[in-house]
Parts: C-alpha cells; sequence; structure tokens
C-alpha cells in the first residue's frame, strides 16, 4: 500500500472520529456545510462501497441547514445519543457492546489503553473519554496507518477493536437518532471500516 493510499486511509479515519468525538463547534459546522466538504462527500460517493451512506450523509447535511439555533439542536442530538442512559442512548464504548454485562471500562477498554502504549500514543489530556471510545479507536486507525504498521496489524485492530461491535452500534444509532445526521454518519462509519478491511485483505 504506497504512502499516498495511507495518508488518504489516516485522512478518512481522522475525520469520521471528528464527526463522533464530540458536539459540534462553530468552526466545525463551516467546514461541513462548505464546498470543499460538499465537493468531498461526492467524491465519496463516486465509490461503489461508500455511495449510499456518503449520499445519505449529503442529505442529512443539508436537512441541517433548515434547523433553527442548528448548533445547539445538534449538540443536543449528539448529548442525547451519545452521552445519555437508557433507550434513547447508544454509548459510543466497545466494552458496553463486547462485555458480557454491558459495562463500561471492561477489557475492550484496557487493551486499547494497551495498544495505545504500545505504539507510543497517548490521548490529550482534554480529551477525557476512555480509550474504548469510538473516537479514539478511529483515530488510532488513522494513526496506524501513517505509521506504516503491517496489514496484519491493522487487520486485528480493526476487527478486535471496530467491526466486533459497529453494526451494533449503528443500529442502535439509526433506531434512537430522530433526526438522522448521526444515524448517516454512523453508516458510512461501517462502510468505510469494511471497504478499508477488504482493502488491506487485498
Amino acid at each position: 500500500m504506497s504512502d499516498i493510499t495511507s495518508q488518504n486511509r489516516a485522512q478518512m479515519y481522522w475525520w469520521l472520529s471528528s464527526l463522533v468525538a464530540m458536539e459540534f463547534d462553530e468552526q466545525q459546522l463551516e467546514a461541513l456545510f462548505s464546498d470543499k466538504m460538499n465537493q468531498f462527500m461526492g467524491s465519496l460517493a463516486q465509490e461503489p462501497e461508500l455511495k449510499q451512506s456518503a449520499e445519505k450523509l449529503m442529505g442529512a447535511v443539508s436537512k441541517l441547514r433548515l434547523r433553527e439555533d442548528l448548533q445547539l439542536e445538534l449538540a443536543a442530538d449528539y448529548a442525547g445519543l451519545f452521552l445519555g442512559a437508557g433507550r434513547s442512548g447508544v454509548q459510543p464504548y466497545a466494552s458496553v457492546y463486547l462485555s458480557e454485562d454491558g459495562l463500561m471500562m471492561q477489557e475492550p477498554h484496557h487493551n486499547m489503553v494497551a495498544l495505545l502504549k504500545k505504539h507510543g500514543f497517548a490521548q490529550t489530556k482534554e480529551y477525557k473519554e476512555p480509550a474504548d471510545h469510538l473516537a479514539v479507536i478511529l483515530d488510532f486507525m488513522g494513526n496506524l496507518a501513517v505509521q506504516g504498521a503491517s496489514a496484519e496489524e491493522q487487520l486485528n485492530c480493526l476487527d478486535t477493536c471496530l467491526l466486533s461491535w459497529l453494526d451494533d452500534w449503528s443500529q442502535g444509532v439509526e433506531k434512537c437518532d430522530s433526526f438522522g445526521f448521526y444515524a448517516a454518519v454512523s453508516d458510512l462509519i461501517v462502510d468505510f471500516c469494511r471497504a478499508d478491511r477488504k482493502q488491506l485483505n487485498s
């Protein structure tokens, strides 16, 4: 896999990570509505494996423009989905899906802490989420790509740390996201991870 391809993969993982890391600020919203972003999402829609989810996200972004108090409402969507609990909450932590009792801070968290340490990465002090938060794992996959980790190591992380629970998480977001932006984001994350797995295998 060429350095250019690895860099593109990393940028995609980092972008997806930024979409679920925290509530959007004004700068992120401006970027989301920019011509450059529209062109980028259009290019994703040209990829057969990403076409449906990329087009779904483009439609969701268009709908966002119609919302009043957009930043506040989108922040409320994020909080209700990913920071809440109960029926309306869809926790973005691997431990919740992969541990026997569905609790946070279980083995998947400890495994991610070890992986981050092994590769010399550390979470910023400002970002206080557990290491098995989806945004952290996506960011780590991007780092593995540019670090030149072997395809086998990247595949192992992809299978063990992401694809082992992403479908369940995405289905939960689809069910609970009444507006649809984060449901579209979740679909694209799943589709990209599957497509990347296929590419790494080749």
